[in-house]
């Protein structure tokens, strides 16, 4: 079996800060959807929305536009 052998270039300080925060992104989205996921608990339970809901979601929004911003920045300086 034969393995593809990349070949290993530096990376640029700017594609390390990219892949950075485009982790962090991750995370934060993780987070969101656990904070999610309590918030449809107590909704389901008490039958009324928590008023966090929708700073929650302004807050998800942004996120996933900074990581998208991220990722088309990447492909654009990634071969």
């Amino acid at each position: 079996m034969r393995t593809a052998i990349r070949e290993q270039r530096p990376l640029d300080g700017e594609l390390v800060a990219l892949h950075a925060e485009l982790r962090n992104a991750s995370r934060q989205v993780n987070a969101v959807g656990v904070n999610l996921n309590q918030l449809v608990r107590h909704a389901n339970t008490y039958n009324e929305v928590p008023e966090s809901v929708q700073w929650l979601a302004a807050y998800c929004f942004q996120v996933v536009r900074r990581a998208e911003a991220v990722i088309v920045e990447l492909s654009r300086r990634l071969p």
